[in-house]
């Protein structure tokens, strides 16, 4: 954990980083948001600042709904990854 957010990682990649603003929770994600751009999920894009580079878009969590697609985006995203389950 650090001052300006929780990171989780596998292989020294950042996967998911995770931060607040204000009342709201970000998540950022290592995907690119433009795989988003027709879907249901409202992905939003932050690769215009370096420290997202790696993780280019985000997903505002302010609902039941937000949670489920941020735990649907984490499984994928360990699944790509090759992240073994404990």
């Amino acid at each position: 954990m650090s001052i300006p957010g929780e990171t989780f990682s596998y292989k020294r990649k950042r996967l998911i980083f995770i931060t607040m603003a204000g009342k709201t929770l970000k998540v950022h994600f290592a995907i690119d948001p433009r795989e988003f751009a027709n879907s249901t999920i409202p992905m939003k894009d932050a690769s215009e600042a370096k420290k997202f580079d790696d993780i280019p878009s985000y997903l505002k969590v302010k609902s039941d709904l937000a949670v489920r697609r941020v735990i649907a985006l984490a499984k994928r995203l360990a699944e790509e990854n090759n992240v073994p389950k404990k």
